[in-house]
């Protein structure tokens, strides 16, 4: 009985112990995506195309708010004509992780020559070999205040 008891306790430790790496994992995870994102950000916001493509991966998909679709190369094509700008995130950013998946949502503030432009977006990320890469963004504009 003494044995049995001991090995329940075994068993109930590593269980434990595998749900704290697990969290510990999650929050690294999380902890990268969050560079990734300001990263990315600054990529778009700077119009560096190089960059930009680092982070999407080859099935990319971008749907605008027009509801307009591109795969990567439209994309990183149509964004050679874009305007810098200043890119920056909400602080409703919330990322939920799905083993290799993370969806990415909330508000993305786009400001260019001083004007802003507030859009939802809800981002998929996908981990392949031990890399995260962005495989589809999807935008739509957030409504103005009731009182405008």
């Amino acid at each position: 009985m003494k044995a049995f008891k001991i090995g329940i306790g075994a068993v109930l430790i590593a269980v434990v112990a595998a749900g704290y790496v697990r969290a510990a994992d999650e929050a690294k995870d999380v902890a990268d995506l969050m560079k990734l994102e300001q990263a990315r950000c600054k990529a778009y916001g700077d119009v560096n195309i190089t960059a930009l493509g680092d982070f999407l991966a080859a099935e990319y998909l971008q749907v605008h708010m027009t509801a307009k679709t591109e795969n990567k190369a439209e994309y990183l094509e149509g964004m050679k004509a874009t305007t810098p700008s200043e890119i920056s995130r909400g602080q409703d950013l919330k990322i939920r992780l799905y083993g290799d998946t993370a969806v990415m949502t909330g508000t993305q503030v786009r400001k260019t020559n001083g004007q802003p432009f507030e859009m939802f977006v809800t981002q998929v990320w996908v981990r392949r070999g031990g890399t995260w890469k962005l495989a589809n963004f999807q935008a739509t504009r957030k409504a103005p205040p009731a009182n405008q």
